[in-house]
Protein backbone atom coordinates (compact mmCIF):
# COMPACT_ATOMS: atom_id res chain seq x y z
CA UNK A 1 0.00 0.00 0.00
CA UNK A 2 2.94 2.31 0.72
CA UNK A 3 4.60 1.53 -2.61
CA UNK A 4 1.39 1.93 -4.63
CA UNK A 5 0.13 4.85 -2.46
CA UNK A 6 -3.33 3.35 -1.92
CA UNK A 7 -5.51 3.93 1.14
CA UNK A 8 -7.23 0.55 1.22
CA UNK A 9 -7.03 -2.90 -0.28
CA UNK A 10 -8.82 -6.22 -0.05
CA UNK A 11 -6.94 -9.28 1.06
CA UNK A 12 -8.32 -12.59 -0.22
CA UNK A 13 -7.22 -15.97 1.10
CA UNK A 14 -8.33 -19.27 -0.40
CA UNK A 15 -7.67 -22.23 1.87
CA UNK A 16 -8.89 -25.80 2.15
CA UNK A 17 -8.56 -26.26 -1.61
CA UNK A 18 -12.15 -25.19 -2.39
CA UNK A 19 -14.07 -22.00 -3.08
CA UNK A 20 -16.28 -22.33 -0.01
CA UNK A 21 -13.31 -21.77 2.27
CA UNK A 22 -12.38 -18.21 1.36
CA UNK A 23 -11.66 -15.21 3.57
CA UNK A 24 -11.83 -11.64 2.26
CA UNK A 25 -10.70 -8.79 4.52
CA UNK A 26 -10.54 -5.06 3.90
CA UNK A 27 -7.31 -3.44 5.08
CA UNK A 28 -7.01 0.31 5.57
CA UNK A 29 -3.69 2.10 5.36
CA UNK A 30 -1.95 2.97 8.64
CA UNK A 31 0.74 5.52 7.81
CA UNK A 32 2.22 5.58 11.34
CA UNK A 33 2.72 1.81 11.20
CA UNK A 34 4.07 2.20 7.67
CA UNK A 35 6.66 4.78 8.83
CA UNK A 36 7.74 2.50 11.66
CA UNK A 37 8.13 -0.47 9.30
CA UNK A 38 10.15 1.58 6.81
CA UNK A 39 12.44 2.78 9.62
CA UNK A 40 12.95 -0.80 10.90
CA UNK A 41 13.53 -2.12 7.38
CA UNK A 42 16.08 0.62 6.68
CA UNK A 43 17.86 -0.17 9.97
CA UNK A 44 17.91 -3.87 9.08
CA UNK A 45 19.19 -3.18 5.56
CA UNK A 46 21.98 -0.82 6.66
CA UNK A 47 23.08 -2.60 9.86
CA UNK A 48 22.71 -6.23 8.82
CA UNK A 49 22.47 -6.72 5.04
CA UNK A 50 24.99 -4.09 3.90
CA UNK A 51 27.21 -4.60 6.97
CA UNK A 52 27.07 -8.38 6.44
CA UNK A 53 26.26 -8.79 10.14
CA UNK A 54 23.69 -11.46 11.01
CA UNK A 55 20.81 -10.10 13.09
CA UNK A 56 20.35 -11.44 16.62
CA UNK A 57 18.10 -14.44 17.05
CA UNK A 58 14.66 -13.63 18.42
CA UNK A 59 12.88 -16.96 17.95
CA UNK A 60 12.05 -19.67 20.45
CA UNK A 61 15.21 -21.08 22.08
CA UNK A 62 14.77 -24.57 20.65
CA UNK A 63 14.47 -23.14 17.12
CA UNK A 64 17.63 -21.07 17.63
CA UNK A 65 19.59 -24.09 18.91
CA UNK A 66 18.41 -26.23 15.99
CA UNK A 67 19.29 -23.47 13.51
CA UNK A 68 22.77 -23.03 15.02
CA UNK A 69 23.32 -26.81 14.98
CA UNK A 70 22.41 -27.01 11.29
CA UNK A 71 24.45 -23.92 10.40
CA UNK A 72 27.65 -24.74 12.32
CA UNK A 73 27.60 -28.54 12.06
CA UNK A 74 28.96 -30.91 14.69
CA UNK A 75 30.91 -29.74 17.72
CA UNK A 76 34.67 -29.20 17.39
CA UNK A 77 36.60 -29.69 20.64
CA UNK A 78 39.64 -27.99 19.06
CA UNK A 79 37.74 -24.79 18.15
CA UNK A 80 39.00 -21.67 19.97
CA UNK A 81 37.38 -20.58 23.23
CA UNK A 82 34.75 -17.86 22.79
CA UNK A 83 34.80 -14.83 25.10
CA UNK A 84 31.39 -13.32 25.77
CA UNK A 85 31.04 -9.55 25.57
CA UNK A 86 29.11 -7.50 28.15
CA UNK A 87 25.75 -8.11 26.47
CA UNK A 88 26.19 -11.88 26.37
CA UNK A 89 27.57 -11.93 29.92
CA UNK A 90 24.36 -10.17 31.02
CA UNK A 91 22.35 -12.88 29.22
CA UNK A 92 24.39 -15.54 31.03
CA UNK A 93 23.73 -13.89 34.41
CA UNK A 94 19.98 -13.79 33.64
CA UNK A 95 20.14 -17.46 32.60
CA UNK A 96 21.78 -18.38 35.93
CA UNK A 97 19.20 -16.32 37.83
CA UNK A 98 16.35 -18.15 36.06
CA UNK A 99 18.10 -21.47 36.71
CA UNK A 100 18.05 -20.74 40.46
CA UNK A 101 14.39 -19.70 40.30
CA UNK A 102 13.62 -22.96 38.49
CA UNK A 103 15.43 -24.99 41.17
CA UNK A 104 13.31 -23.35 43.88
CA UNK A 105 10.13 -23.94 41.87
CA UNK A 106 11.14 -27.56 41.23
CA UNK A 107 11.66 -28.10 44.96
CA UNK A 108 8.10 -26.88 45.59
CA UNK A 109 6.91 -28.93 42.62
CA UNK A 110 8.58 -32.08 44.00
CA UNK A 111 6.76 -31.62 47.31
CA UNK A 112 3.46 -31.20 45.46
CA UNK A 113 4.27 -34.24 43.29
CA UNK A 114 4.99 -36.30 46.41
CA UNK A 115 1.65 -35.29 47.97
CA UNK A 116 -0.17 -36.06 44.72
CA UNK A 117 1.57 -39.44 44.42
CA UNK A 118 0.62 -40.32 48.02
CA UNK A 119 -3.04 -39.45 47.36
CA UNK A 120 -3.01 -41.29 44.03
CA UNK A 121 -1.58 -44.34 45.81
CA UNK A 122 -4.47 -44.32 48.30
CA UNK A 123 -7.01 -44.12 45.43
CA UNK A 124 -5.31 -46.91 43.46
CA UNK A 125 -5.10 -49.10 46.54
CA UNK A 126 -8.86 -48.79 46.95
CA UNK A 127 -9.44 -49.60 43.27
CA UNK A 128 -7.43 -52.83 43.47
CA UNK A 129 -7.85 -54.75 40.18
CA UNK A 130 -10.63 -52.47 38.99
CA UNK A 131 -9.89 -50.09 36.13
CA UNK A 132 -12.67 -47.62 36.96
CA UNK A 133 -13.99 -45.75 40.01
CA UNK A 134 -16.70 -43.11 40.38
CA UNK A 135 -17.71 -40.53 42.95
CA UNK A 136 -19.72 -37.35 43.30
CA UNK A 137 -18.82 -34.06 45.00
CA UNK A 138 -20.81 -30.81 44.96
CA UNK A 139 -23.01 -31.95 42.08
CA UNK A 140 -20.10 -33.05 39.91
CA UNK A 141 -19.67 -36.67 38.87
CA UNK A 142 -16.05 -37.85 38.69
CA UNK A 143 -14.85 -40.93 36.83
CA UNK A 144 -11.38 -42.23 37.64
CA UNK A 145 -9.73 -44.72 35.32
CA UNK A 146 -6.57 -46.72 35.91
CA UNK A 147 -6.16 -48.63 32.67
CA UNK A 148 -3.18 -50.73 31.62
CA UNK A 149 -1.03 -49.33 28.83
CA UNK A 150 1.15 -51.71 26.88
CA UNK A 151 3.81 -50.63 24.44
CA UNK A 152 6.73 -52.43 22.84
CA UNK A 153 10.07 -51.66 24.43
CA UNK A 154 13.65 -52.86 24.19
CA UNK A 155 15.82 -52.49 27.26
CA UNK A 156 19.57 -51.84 27.26
CA UNK A 157 20.54 -55.49 27.89
CA UNK A 158 18.43 -56.76 24.99
CA UNK A 159 19.77 -54.01 22.75
CA UNK A 160 23.34 -55.15 23.52
CA UNK A 161 22.33 -58.76 22.88
CA UNK A 162 20.78 -57.74 19.55
CA UNK A 163 24.02 -56.00 18.55
CA UNK A 164 26.09 -59.08 19.42
CA UNK A 165 23.79 -61.73 17.93
CA UNK A 166 22.45 -59.83 14.89
CA UNK A 167 24.79 -56.93 14.05
CA UNK A 168 23.31 -56.56 10.55
CA UNK A 169 19.80 -56.01 11.92
CA UNK A 170 21.15 -53.73 14.67
CA UNK A 171 22.96 -51.52 12.14
CA UNK A 172 19.87 -51.43 9.92
CA UNK A 173 17.47 -50.15 12.61
CA UNK A 174 19.48 -48.35 15.29
CA UNK A 175 20.40 -44.74 14.73
CA UNK A 176 22.96 -42.80 16.72
CA UNK A 177 22.07 -39.22 17.52
CA UNK A 178 24.40 -36.52 18.76
CA UNK A 179 23.47 -33.76 21.15
CA UNK A 180 25.41 -31.17 23.08
CA UNK A 181 25.04 -30.62 26.81
CA UNK A 182 24.97 -26.96 27.94
CA UNK A 183 26.36 -26.29 31.42
CA UNK A 184 27.76 -23.35 33.36
CA UNK A 185 30.42 -23.62 36.06
CA UNK A 186 31.35 -20.69 38.29
CA UNK A 187 34.92 -20.31 39.51
CA UNK A 188 35.40 -17.79 42.33
CA UNK A 189 39.15 -17.52 41.67
CA UNK A 190 40.25 -14.21 40.15
CA UNK A 191 40.28 -14.31 36.37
Amino acid sequence: MAVMDVDRCFFCCLYGNNEEETIIREIRRDEAYEDEMIFLEQHFWENHVLAKTPPPYTEDGDLVIESVRRHTGPADKDAPVVTFDYSLTAKLMRYLQLQEEKKRAEKDSKEIDADMQRLKGALIAEMGKSCKAICQQDGVNYTVTYNPVRKPNIDKDNLIRLKLEHPDIYEQYVTISEFRRFSVKADTKAA
